[in-house]
């Protein structure tokens, strides 16, 4: 765990490198589980969208402010085994893109979840 936040805070000082006056616009929350669905339904009518179950065996931290850019305050969200003691065990970063305007963490939260279940 020490080492993730280690690697969390030094990935944080290099967000700092994105133009604060990029940052503090007002963020586009057009994309989301219900649009995000709504659209692969349209070429997949049969697919269905996976939403958050946190799994017994994982433990998730949510909404960890890691970096504050001008007004705007960075969060993360952590999804360990709940097994894992002092054991160290691989990390995954997953980042949702959407260039800092649009879409949001909430939408690989179901990935994170499953990795987490599986010793990540």
């Amino acid at each position: 765990m020490k080492k993730l936040i280690f690697f969390l805070l030094l990935f944080s000082s290099f967000s700092l490198a994105q133009n604060e006056s990029s940052i503090n616009y007002k963020r586009d929350t057009s994309y989301n589980f219900n649009t995000a669905s709504a659209k692969m339904h349209k070429k997949f009518p049969g697919a269905e969208l996976v939403l958050p179950h946190l799994p017994e065996n994982v433990i998730e931290e949510r909404n960890i402010v890691y970096a504050d850019i001008g007004k705007r305050k960075l969060h993360l969200d952590i999804f360990y085994p709940a097994n894992s003691g002092n054991k160290t065990y691989p990390g995954i970063i997953l980042i949702h893109g959407g260039g800092w305007q649009s879409g949001n963490r909430q939408l690989v939260i179901p990935m994170a979840e499953k990795f987490a279940s599986n010793g990540y």
